[in-house]
């Protein structure tokens, strides 16, 4: 398996995940308002390609997106975006620990092959 295919098949799993959590939050959502992302952030395994662990200050942090309040331009639901590790309002909700995070916060989107292009921030 390349490491493309590796990356997408992550990314399948995390949205399945995030499925699921859209499911717990069903009865009563959160709706952004402004300009803020609603996103849950994936758990990844912080390790060089050599096998060492990254230091907190150079970590990646991803989040997947459930919900974009009305002024949020670049990014959509369902995006995979790359944030710093301490942005957003962390927040539990039925169980699940979200962030609120403001759009201009975001550092990219992820872009993956065969799927629409979102524009950067």
């Amino acid at each position: 398996m390349t490491a493309t295919s590796e990356a997408v098949t992550a990314v399948e799993m995390v949205r399945e995940a995030c499925d699921v959590i859209r499911l717990a939050l069903e009865d009563s959502a959160i709706s952004p308002c402004g300009d803020r992302v609603l996103a849950v952030m994936v758990e990844e395994d912080q390790r060089t390609s050599s096998g060492l662990y990254m230091a907190a200050d150079v970590k990646q942090f991803r989040a997947v997106v459930l919900a974009v309040g009305p002024k949020v331009k670049g990014v959509k639901a369902n995006d995979v975006v790359v944030l710093g590790s301490h942005v957003g309002q962390v927040i539990e909700h039925s169980g699940v620990e979200v962030r609120l995070i403001v759009e201009k916060d975001l550092l990219g989107v992820l872009v993956i092959e065969g799927e629409n292009e979102s524009p950067l921030l």
